[in-house]
């Protein structure tokens, strides 16, 4: 597991269901970064969940 920012590019491959009462609002398979440049060659996933009202 790592964190990572915000702003980084990212195409999503597939999006997976989330429960909405759970801390998880965001769940994806996605490829990170540009194109020829920077970009990841195996998907990963992402997931962004809230603590006490702080997103991560």
């Amino acid at each position: 597991m790592c964190r990572i920012k915000a702003k980084t590019k990212k195409h999503r491959i597939k999006e997976n269901p989330v429960n909405p009462a759970s801390k998880v609002f965001y769940d994806a398979m996605v490829i990170q970064g540009m194109p020829e440049i920077n970009q990841t060659q195996q998907p990963v996933r992402v997931i962004g969940f809230k603590v006490d009202g702080v997103k991560y």
